[in-house]
């Protein structure tokens, strides 16, 4: 059972505002802090009664667990600002599509006690607070990254509250995260991505392919609209898995 329910989210986009949406859904007296660098955001998000407080990083004192949900490049000033204020017992998650880097990193700043790597394999072409929705990790796998010295309750703990959220907590090394994550998601966006970019180079001054592009097309260049600073991002952190996938691809084709 989960005694504090104090849960801080830091960066309220797709990921963030859902993690809101979903444990404010279920009715199970979790008290929600955010904090984003858009105050549109954390005003949407107190009028639609999904967080009950936006407050600094410097304001997460209080806070039991804190979801940090923003690209794997900012991950290394948010951890740093918040190491000095973090209360005792207090775990920390990330939700990023990559594990190795966010290893490394936190390794290194000495966190490998209290922070267990989180990834929903939930999402949407769509992105931002906008398109956060209660109901986004309903029967989702939700992959966690504990390390060698994290305790089992507290990965009990955060499987809970994961739970809550209806989604299916499943345990994994950072290693094999990224291995699997190449293949199933990261080299498909980089494989829309080139189809798009493709047909644009292929068509011609009267847009025929685009305009005769059928569902098909549509169906496997869908999530290709995603946003492109996450994927460079993430492409960037995951390279070396995603180079050996595409290696792999080509020698199939």
């Amino acid at each position: 059972m989960i005694r504090d329910k104090t849960i801080g989210i830091i960066g309220l986009g797709l990921i963030g505002g859902s993690i809101a949406r979903a444990l404010k859904s279920k009715n199970k007296g979790y008290i929600v802090y955010a904090h984003d660098k858009q105050e549109k955001h954390l005003l949407s998000a107190l009028k639609d009664g999904i967080i009950d407080k936006k407050c600094s990083i410097n304001e997460f004192n209080s806070c039991h667990i804190i979801f940090i949900c923003v690209p794997a490049y900012i991950m290394p000033s948010v951890l740093e600002e918040l190491m000095p204020i973090l209360k005792p017992g207090c775990i920390i998650t990330d939700v990023g599509s990559t594990k190795g880097d966010v290893a490394a990193l936190v390794s290194k700043l000495g966190l490998n006690d209290r922070f267990i790597g989180g990834h929903p394999l939930a999402g949407s072409e769509r992105y931002g607070y906008e398109a956060s929705k209660a109901n986004l990790f309903e029967n989702a796998y939700y992959c966690l990254t504990p390390f060698s010295k994290t305790q089992e309750k507290d990965l009990e703990i955060l499987k809970a509250v994961i739970s809550d959220m209806g989604a299916i907590p499943i345990e994994m090394t950072p290693e094999m995260h990224d291995k699997a994550t190449a293949a199933i998601s990261h080299v498909p966006h980089v494989v829309a991505a080139l189809l798009v970019n493709l047909v644009g180079i292929l068509d011609d001054q009267d847009n025929l392919m685009k305009t005769i592009a059928a569902g098909g097309f549509k169906d496997i260049t869908r999530i290709a609209s995603s946003s492109p600073d996450l994927w460079t991002g993430i492409c960037l952190s995951n390279k070396d898995a995603i180079l050996e996938t595409l290696r792999r691809r080509s020698e199939l084709l």
